[in-house]
């Protein structure tokens, strides 16, 4: 029962450093590896908006103002779970139970388990967002990263994940993992080990973790993680447009591509929807962009497998001013840009402003 319950961990409640603390104290078996990070200052987004963003989010308008502050950040550590009832995301003992992190998890949605399949070993990953493509690649697929050397060395390791075609594909086509590993989300189980690796913030990834995830992707698919901006100046390079088919693309998307390519002839503009896309095609259009241009969502995830001092330009609606891709571009040494749409909220209908829009390409291209 939950009264039982003397550790706990739901997110958002308490940040991952403190969770390690609780950790020790039970006396919880841990691997940990890497270190523990000091808070740094985030590189100010560069924009030539005559308003900046005005999000009612204090948490958000912490991350958007000058000189803000990143929290420190724990190791990376693996607690190991001796005899553990898992579902949903969940790793239940009858003295403590810790949710997959992300950004939604509820105690109420803990039920009594009926069917229970034994597995002998295996990881827990994925909230119930974690069927959606930013929350899967952001906040769940980089703690496969923590242990991807031991998931390699031991088959028999399972890994509990919502079973969408993305998930299949990064877990099987990027990492190289059989697909046979995969428990779905809807079963439930009792593993005789539960790896529960540390857990991530809603909508933020830990650092350490994300550039594990970095360094197995561009080694398996033989990408480059340096060299780029602008693709040596001169108006050259090549610059991707990841497509949304929603109120979020701008009205005059057609009007600016045009715009660009009338301004920059040697530029390669690259126009995309990547919704049937496989996770390998994503990855390698990110990693070859010299400067990635698009409406804030899901389209924008994969610039995380950009080569380092490569450039961002996000449209921002100014009322809703999520940070996420912000801080994530931030922290992986990208050249990170906004162009923000006074008075927008998410899902809003928008026009771009084109001599905005031409300005930052100019800081870019040459």
């Amino acid at each position: 029962t939950q009264s039982t319950w003397g550790l706990k961990w739901v997110q958002p409640e308490e940040h991952p450093t403190a969770l390690l603390s609780r950790l020790r104290a039970a006396n919880v078996t841990l691997y940990l590896g890497g270190r523990e990070t000091p808070p740094a200052r985030r590189l100010s987004p560069v924009s030539y908006s005559a308003s900046g963003p005005t999000t009612e989010k204090p948490q958000w308008r912490r991350w958007w103002s000058r000189d803000s502050m990143t929290a420190p950040e724990p190791p990376n550590y693996v607690a190991v779970l001796r005899g553990a009832w898992v579902s949903g995301g969940w790793a239940i003992q009858c003295h403590r139970a810790l949710t997959a992190g992300g950004c939604y998890q509820n105690l109420d949605a803990v039920r009594p388990l009926q069917t229970v399949t034994r597995v002998d070993k295996g990881v827990v990953l994925g909230d119930p967002w974690a069927h959606g493509y930013f929350h899967w690649t952001q906040e769940h697929l980089p703690r496969l990263a923590v242990m991807y050397d031991t998931l390699v060395s031991d088959p028999d390791i399972r890994i509990m994940a919502p079973l969408t075609q993305f998930t299949i594909s990064y877990i099987t086509d990027v990492l190289g993992l059989n697909r046979s590993r995969i428990l779905g989300h809807a079963g439930q189980y009792y593993f005789g080990t539960a790896y529960y690796i540390v857990p991530m913030l809603c909508g933020h990834s830990l650092l350490q973790p994300l550039l594990l995830l970095r360094q197995v992707v561009f080694r398996r698919l033989g990408l480059r993680s340096e060299g780029g901006g602008g693709g040596g100046g001169g108006g050259g390079g090549v610059v991707l447009f990841p497509l949304r088919d929603d109120a979020r693309q701008p009205r005059n998307h057609n009007a600016l591509v045009a715009a660009l390519r009338e301004s920059y002839p040697r530029a390669r503009l690259v126009e995309r929807n990547f919704r049937t896309a496989t996770a390998r095609e994503q990855i390698a259009a990110f990693n070859e962009a010299d400067m990635v241009i698009g409406a804030h969502g899901a389209n924008l995830a994969n610039i995380v497998y950009m080569r380092f001092n490569t450039s961002v330009l996000e449209y921002v609606p100014g009322r809703t001013a999520n940070p996420c891709y912000y801080g994530m571009a931030s922290r992986l040494g990208l050249d990170y840009r906004a162009i923000f749409l006074s008075g927008r909220v998410q899902g809003e209908p928008n026009e771009v402003p084109r001599e905005e829009l031409l300005r930052h390409a100019r800081d870019v291209l040459g």
